[in-house]
């Protein structure tokens, strides 16, 4: 058994804080998770979905929630710092954009 240790910079870990399913019709379901640091995306199977920008940084803070648009393209991360940002997660998709003071 190894001890816990803190993520390194970058790195999404600890302790699954939320939780997000992803439907796309015709596509395997995948799943958002969030820890600390920000958020990973995960097939059904627990494989990890290949994408290039993985995992969904969000800094140094926590994730308390994470919610995905009905067609699983957006992906929006409620941080403990009171601040929201939006992952657009399509082919190409554009830079997170951040909501803060809520």
């Amino acid at each position: 058994e190894t001890a816990p240790r803190e993520p390194a910079p970058g790195e999404v870990g600890g302790t699954v804080s939320a939780l997000s399913p992803l439907r796309k019709e015709g596509a395997p379901v995948r799943f958002a998770v969030g820890g600390y640091g920000g958020v990973r995306l995960l097939a059904a199977g627990g494989a990890r979905h290949h994408d290039p920008r993985a995992p969904l940084a969000i800094g140094a803070t926590a994730t308390l929630t994470v919610a995905a648009s009905p067609d699983g393209t957006l992906v929006a991360v409620g941080c403990l710092d009171r601040r929201m940002r939006v992952f657009d997660t399509s082919p190409g998709g554009t830079a997170p954009v951040d909501w803060v003071g809520f």
